[in-house]
């Protein structure tokens, strides 16, 4: 009874393991006819004999892939493997194959700013390759097209992640961060930015105003500094810093670089107005005068200005100038 036994055990594992070579073979053959229904269920039929069978499990991500069901597909070339080593060059030509199949038609549909035709194929790259950094890219700049911002920003975070040397990937995802007013999340990508483009105004700004609206000015000011270190040309970088001492309430400093970024631009209307305020607050309205008179030359049409010129003359006790400035200003305000 034992060997008879025996006998009956290896010949249903010979017949399990016939089932499923068989089965892999009639769905490459069914694969041929374009019949992926019946391939899927001789596939089905063999894995359930032998779920060991890797060139079933290869076979089955083939059909995988042909219903855009990735995820699956992934997993059966990962049991593939699993059962036979030897399959894994053909297995990573076969996803190859498919990724390079959905970007090119992804990059195709950019180009024809098919946005929805570019956003089928390129989620369907970056499912079959979930480490390829170019098609995340695209789908970034896809969804951004679509008006899908948060989408957008998570596939330029996963490029962020698989490709950490991109400059030009981090700072957008930190200006993105930073333009939503998320600026604990943007500091990270911010910091990053800057190490890889040291030169990067627009980074190092959006840095520095990150800390500003944490109310982390300590923080803030030093790169405002290194800023205009290198880029003495850029005014709005004296305006950031004299916001800070503004703020501060030390309006000497504030003064300070107000007065370089009306130097720097002279027709800045609100640097040249803020400065005029730090005078104020200083009580120095000599100093005051000039800017006031200069800033409403610029634009007439600036009642706030007006009122302080009127506040300016009476503390010098121009009477009659106070005068027409205030009326200045209060015409303006009725417009």
């Amino acid at each position: 009874m034992k060997t008879i036994l025996y006998i009956a055990l290896l010949a249903a594992t010979c017949l399990a393991a016939g089932c499923a070579a068989s089965g892999a073979r009639a769905a490459k053959v069914y694969i041929r006819e374009n019949n992926w229904d019946k391939a899927r269920e001789a596939l089905e039929t063999a894995l359930q004999a032998n779920p060991a069978d890797a060139q079933s499990h290869l076979v089955m991500g083939q059909v995988q892939a042909h219903d855009g069901n990735f995820a699956a597909m992934n997993a059966s070339f990962a049991q593939a493997v699993a059962n036979a080593e030897v399959l894994e060059a053909e297995v990573e030509q076969l996803r190859r194959q498919y990724w390079v199949e959905h970007f090119n038609r992804g990059v195709t549909a950019l180009q024809a700013e098919d946005y929805e035709a570019a956003r089928e194929a390129l989620e369907g790259a970056t499912a079959i390759d979930p480490a390829g950094a170019d098609a995340f890219n695209n789908l970034g700049y896809t969804y951004y097209h679509l008006d899908r911002m948060d989408e957008s920003l998570a596939a330029y975070k996963k490029v962020a992640e698989l490709s950490p040397d991109d400059a030009e990937v981090i700072t957008r995802v930190a200006l993105m961060e930073f333009n939503n007013e998320r600026y604990e999340e943007a500091i990270p990508y911010l910091t990053k930015a800057r190490q890889l483009e040291p030169q990067n105004a627009d980074v190092i700004l959006a840095l520095a105003d990150s800390y500003i609206s944490l109310e982390r000015d300590e923080e803030a000011v030093p790169l405002y500094l290194a800023a205009m270190e290198q880029h003495p040309d850029n005014h709005r970088i004296p305006i950031n810093i004299g916001r800070v001492y503004w703020f501060k309430e030390d309006f000497a400093k504030a003064a300070e670089y107000y007065g370089k970024a009306t130097e720097l631009a002279p027709k800045d209307v609100d640097a040249r107005h803020n400065l005029a305020m730090c005078w104020i607050k200083l009580e120095d309205y000599a100093r005051a005068l000039p800017v006031l008179q200069q800033t409403v030359e610029i634009n007439e049409y600036n009642a706030d200005s007006w009122h302080w010129l009127g506040y300016v003359h009476a503390h010098l006790d121009n009477a009659a100038e106070s005068e027409k400035a205030f009326a200045r200003s209060e015409q303006l305000k009725g417009e």
